[in-house]
């Protein structure tokens, strides 16, 4: 059977069960071949935050699917998102991951661009005769066919059609709003310092894992026998460091891991209520820094506002297909596919521009005691990826079961679904979400 034949439709929804998913998903090269065709190339996929290039010819060097691009604010102050490659030879432009440019040129024949992508300048402009056309947009560097912000987050799209931004996003513009709002000053600024990490294995374990209630216990556990060991207690207190009381939480019973929830909507977007409920990692904490920071939230929303914005305790608030947002500690991560069995993260942390400087303080350890290469959850949770791809790449057991909870979940409005906190929803309802862009005619 030749591979455009065996790949179709039927195929791919063989390959998805109500209870089950087929492990050629993680490790067939093909199929991802066409997850980057069929998702990255047609789903609406952050870029960056508008806080990273403040002014003209400020730009980011991030990827798209399988493109390079080049996040920039061009001389009309407006956000545009290019491919990092000259019309001319296609060799890529920029290098750097971040900077300043008055133009961009190309390091092969010199060709420059305008910070909008159109050509600028080009030697020897004799050399391609009188016809030749400076405005011609064929000459100009390509620019992303969608490119949509929402309160500074910016996301584009190489589809020339589809939903726009808003509607994409549907109920996940709630943490982006939560995350801005948390701010006295209604702006945040991306940290400077993102960590990468990369693994061996596939993206989709990563943003499964998430919101997977019942591995902290088991991976993490070695993070909890030391946390606990250093404070003495397994009890959290007020007194522990910030790491050490969420290394704690981690070690919940499940019990509490059910109480902590989980909830999934069409577009394959999910979240987990927050686990983080006791000493000065909580919502609820009234050391003096947080009764500054919450002074200055009022003077802006007003009592009422405040309250319902601190209030609000989503963790990992995933919108599909590679973006991952923590409002309550300014968290934010990105998964990049490299190949069916490699994959980068980033992350990072957003300064909530006006707060006292102990509140950054205390996302910087955040991201450090949980997102960073030197963090102890990070490398439980990616070495246990390197670790499912190992198995998975050998014949043997072909069906993994995603049975757990199922059965028990409570549909509410906007065709959310809720249900125990160890429930496997937040997989069903990304397969579900992956099968529906597979199986899609484009």
């Amino acid at each position: 059977m030749d591979t455009v034949n065996k790949y179709n439709s039927k195929f791919i929804r063989q390959l998805v069960k109500e209870n089950a998913v087929h492990r050629d998903i993680y490790v067939d090269p093909t199929i991802f071949q066409l997850e980057i065709e069929k998702i990255f190339s047609q789903a609406w996929i952050y870029i960056g935050h508008e806080s990273q290039i403040p002014e003209t010819g400020c730009y980011v060097r991030s990827r798209i699917a399988d493109r390079e691009i080049i996040l920039v604010r061009d001389t009309e102050e407006k956000v545009r998102v290019l491919l990092n490659k000259c019309p001319h030879r296609g060799s890529s432009i920029c290098r750097s991951r971040t900077g300043q440019v008055k133009m961009f040129r190309c390091p092969y024949h010199n060709w420059s661009f305008r910070p909008n992508g159109t050509l600028l300048n080009i030697p020897h402009l004799e050399g391609y005769g009188p016809k030749f056309d400076m405005e011609n947009s064929a000459y100009a560097m390509t620019s992303i066919p969608r490119v949509e912000s929402y309160r500074g987050f910016v996301f584009a799209s190489l589809a020339a059609d589809g939903p726009d931004l808003v509607d994409y996003l549907g109920p996940m513009t709630l943490p982006l709003d939560n995350i801005t709002d948390r701010s006295p000053s209604g702006l945040l600024k991306l940290v400077k310092g993102t960590f990468r990490q990369s693994y061996r294995g596939n993206w989709k374990f990563h943003m499964e894992n998430a919101n997977d209630l019942v591995h902290p216990v088991r991976v993490h556990e070695s993070a909890i026998d030391a946390a606990r060991l250093v404070s003495g207690s397994s009890q959290i207190s007020d007194q522990d460091p910030a790491p050490v009381q969420m290394m704690k939480s981690n070690g919940i019973p499940f019990s509490r891991w059910d109480d902590v929830g989980v909830h999934g909507f069409p577009q394959g977007h999910c979240y987990m209520g927050s686990f983080y409920t006791e000493g000065t990692i909580s919502s609820s904490r009234e050391d003096p820094v947080f009764r500054t920071y919450k002074d200055l939230l009022v003077n802006r929303l007003g009592h009422e506002r405040t309250e319902e914005v601190l209030s609000m305790e989503r963790y990992n608030n995933l919108i599909y297909p590679n973006l991952s947002i923590n409002a309550s500690f300014q968290q934010i991560r990105v998964i990049r596919p490299v190949t069916v069995d490699r994959t980068i993260v980033e992350s990072g942390c957003f300064e909530l521009i006006g707060a006292p400087k102990e509140m950054l303080h205390t996302s910087i350890q955040f991201l450090s005691a949980v997102n960073s290469p030197a963090s102890l959850i990070s490398s439980d949770d990616l070495e246990i990826f390197d670790r499912c791809q190992a198995g998975l790449k050998v014949d043997g057991i072909d069906w993994l079961d995603l049975s757990r909870g199922m059965g028990q979940d409570i549909l509410g409005e906007n065709g959310e679904k809720t249900a125990k906190g160890t429930s496997e929803l937040p997989l069903r309802t990304q397969l579900n979400s992956w099968l529906s862009y597979m199986t899609a005619e484009n």
